[in-house]
């Protein structure tokens, strides 16, 4: 062609060639490959090192395998080594979570080892909150509290934030912070876990059951004892009372008996007569609480000053009954109080002072005072009279009642049914005429 002319020549063509994206996924623009798409070397690089990884902790089972032939674990390890080596990764994490609870590991560091040349090599393929439990057994056997918070706090990075598995690690650091008495640092936990658990629903129940105990922890060192009681009664709701070692279950029982005779606001004691757990303290040396929770119950004054004396030393010994033995004696006189309305037929519910008086034990002075306490604390609602030294009690608050009290009200139903009974044989007798 003449070179005058405005065609496009060969080499200008060949120019724009290298200059047009070779796939679509690349921009014109630039140069650069898609970020949509990953990158061959680092994908090559990261499937290299989970081999490697893999490789790894094939090589430690093996090794397991050899150094355990004739013990008690050499069928376990077997078994893991067969389902690791298959990548049944399911199956795996259960045989591994019987494993790690076998006692001969309560001591000892043999589950960190475990860990660092076995399980972090796939932890990834396990379920999460199957994890995270095996992980609060493994920290166990690290001796220091910072190395636990640590190792914690890195297999929390690892997982997407409010998750059942995430709240379950933060709790379990919040149990470790409070044992190295990092009191502030645990509040904060407990309410950012508090906020997240109620923004998911079907939480498992082990989740709940740390965060409840985090929570009566908590309290018991600030010494909320109200909040404590309610939030223990909420983490045995959550765990099989059988998952709770022997000693752990009485240490419970009598906490939560000292503080339902101490506390301002409970004054209904069958919750906790009822409890499983409250069996625990049969036949050990402090059986002797269980004996005056029964006391207060049927708010019986006579047995409750034997008790009191009977058992002074061990009264004496504990700081916080000692503290409280005034309210202890008034929570005592209103349970005396509620037994005596409720002992009481429905249409005989006009008491006079005298009778609170000697049935309390209280000065006929302060009847009025222990009167107006039990209204204050809607234990009962009625209407005091001063003139006539009355009061009327139109209501008692429900309890929990015992086989002797429920029995009692066998017989006064029964006696409402003949009175209902014979109310209907008059009306029908006495308005014959009047409906035919």
């Amino acid at each position: 062609l003449h070179p005058n002319t405005n065609t496009t020549t060969e080499t200008e063509t060949h120019k724009r060639e290298k200059e047009r994206p070779s796939s679509l996924f690349q921009s014109p623009l630039s140069s650069s490959p898609s970020p949509f798409l990953p990158k061959k070397h680092t994908l090559f690089s990261s499937l290299q090192n989970n081999k490697m990884a893999l490789s790894l902790a094939n090589a430690w089972i093996d090794e397991q395998v050899l150094k355990a032939q004739g013990s008690e674990t050499e069928s376990s390890l077997v078994k893991i080594k067969d389902l690791f080596q298959r990548k049944l990764w399911h199956q795996l994490s259960i045989v591994l979570d019987e494993f790690i609870k076998l006692p001969l590991f309560d001591e000892g560091s043999y589950l960190v080892q475990l860990y660092g040349n076995f399980l972090r090599h796939f932890e990834d393929r396990i379920n999460p909150l199957k994890l995270v439990l095996m992980l609060i057994r493994i920290v166990k056997q690290f001796p220091d509290p910072a190395e636990k918070i640590n190792f914690l706090k890195t297999a929390l990075e690892k997982q997407p934030q409010k998750t059942e598995a995430a709240i379950l690690l933060q709790t379990t650091i919040g149990h470790t912070e409070l044992e190295a008495n990092n009191v502030q640092e645990t509040k904060v936990i407990l309410e950012q876990t508090g906020e997240a658990l109620n923004r998911l629903t079907g939480v498992d129940p082990t989740v709940y059951a740390s965060f409840y105990l985090l929570n009566s922890a908590y309290n018991k060192v600030k010494g909320f004892i109200d909040t404590y009681y309610r939030n223990t009664f909420l983490y045995l709701q959550y765990v099989p009372l059988e998952a709770i070692p022997l000693n752990q279950q009485r240490s419970i029982a009598f906490d939560l008996s000292v503080c339902a005779l101490i506390s301002e606001e409970v004054y209904s004691f069958g919750e906790i007569l009822g409890h499983p757990i409250i069996k625990s303290l049969e036949g050990t040396d402090q059986s002797w609480i269980s004996e005056l929770l029964l006391s207060f119950n049927s708010g019986d004054i006579a047995t409750y000053d034997r008790l009191v004396q009977q058992y002074q030393a061990q009264l004496a010994a504990n700081s916080l009954l000692v503290q409280n033995a005034k309210l202890m004696n008034q929570k005592v006189a209103i349970m005396s109080l509620m037994e005596l309305i409720f002992n009481r037929k429905a249409d005989d519910r006009v008491i006079h002072f005298s009778d609170v008086s000697s049935t309390t034990n209280t000065p006929l002075i302060n009847v009025e005072l222990l009167l107006m306490r039990a209204l204050s604390l809607k234990l009962i609602k009625g209407v005091i009279d001063q003139v006539d030294q009355t009061i009327n009690v139109s209501w008692v608050q429900p309890r929990t009642l015992n086989l002797e009290q429920v029995g009692q009200m066998k017989s006064r139903l029964s006696g409402w049914r003949e009175k209902v009974k014979n109310l209907q044989d008059f009306m029908s007798t006495e308005t014959t005429d009047l409906l035919n």
